[in-house]
């Protein structure tokens, strides 16, 4: 029988460090496709958590400046509100200093008030022996005591009443009317005059018919509106 001759290759025994360099190199290929992939997975959630922040950082800073904008505008409102009070006020000031200047009254003479306003109430008049209002006050003074005008006006009547006597009536505006009666004939102004405050306008007479059962006296009166009102209550 013929013998076989069997001849070892050159490559054999080889073959099992070639499958394993190429199973070696399969995986550290899927190593790094994992891996890759890993990272890129982080990279883009790295990157979408900074979008998430910067996107909140960025609503927070419209919030606070929306905030400060409204703080802002409610300051303006408030700050404009107590500016337009402030106007206001000082303009009600201003008005009632004007008032009260043009309201300051002083009484045309010294002396006591012998008979007041009776405020529409009927008193009886001895001398006529009847009851009527009495329409102002009645100040003590002798006869020539100097009558100074209330207040800054315009004389705008001078009669000479069968009762009241010698009469002058002074304009003050501001619906304000001054009524000196009983005095003496002779005045010291002349009709649509202009007079100041403390001015002489005339004296005390006897010329008041209607109350000469009383001492010498003045009978002042004042109207306002057309109504006559406490002389007391205008004079300083």
């Amino acid at each position: 029988m013929k013998k076989v001759k069997y001849t070892k290759s050159r490559f054999a025994g080889k073959g099992f460090y070639i499958a394993l360099a190429l199973s070696l190199l399969a995986v550290a290929v899927a190593t790094i496709i994992a891996i890759s992939r890993s990272v890129t997975k982080i990279d883009t959630r790295q990157e979408m958590s900074a979008q998430s922040i910067s996107s909140g950082a960025a609503q927070i800073n419209n919030n606070q400046s929306d905030v400060i904008k409204s703080k802002s505008s409610d300051n303006s409102q408030k700050q404009s509100s107590s500016k337009e009070k402030e106007s206001s006020a000082a303009r009600e000031t201003n008005n009632e200093a004007k008032n009260n200047a043009a309201n300051k009254f002083f009484m045309p003479l010294n002396g006591d008030v012998i008979k007041e306003f009776s405020n529409g109430e009927l008193v009886k008049y001895d001398t006529m022996g009847d009851w009527r209002t009495h329409d102002g006050i009645d100040i003590s003074a002798k006869q020539s005591t100097p009558v100074k005008s209330i207040g800054d006006g315009i004389v705008c009547d001078i009669t000479n009443d069968n009762m009241w006597g010698t009469c002058i009536v002074i304009d003050h505006k501001n619906q304000m009317k001054s009524y000196y009666c009983g005095l003496n004939e002779t005045v010291q102004v002349k009709l649509d005059s202009t007079v100041k405050a403390g001015e002489v306008i005339g004296s005390v007479g006897t010329s008041n018919q209607l109350e000469s059962t009383l001492p010498d006296h003045l009978h002042f009166g004042m109207k306002k509106d057309d109504a006559w009102v406490n002389p007391l209550e205008y004079i300083k």
